[in-house]
């Protein structure tokens, strides 16, 4: 088989996946803030050779202004940061 890239590959879910596909006969690059890969900017070199893409990556928290148009919001919940 290929190599395919697994954003998030070395979080809780992500090392599972990793070592299922490495079992699967898979080579895996796992990308994570660990080794420098931030999901929100992935540099498409790093992708290079790759035949597939698993995103794994996971948000521990919301960042900047959530009242902008399409930041996330819990329905209910009154605009602006809760403090």
């Amino acid at each position: 088989m290929g190599e395919i890239a697994v954003v998030g590959g070395t979080g809780f879910l992500g090392r599972h996946v990793c070592s299922a596909l490495q079992e699967a006969g898979w080579t895996v690059r796992p990308l994570s803030r660990r080794n420098g890969c931030d999901a929100r900017s992935i540099d498409p070199d790093r992708l290079l050779g790759c035949e597939a893409v698993v995103n794994l990556a996971g948000i521990k928290r919301e960042e900047g202004d959530p009242d902008l148009p399409g930041s996330p919001r819990r329905p209910g919940r009154a605009p602006g940061p809760r403090r």
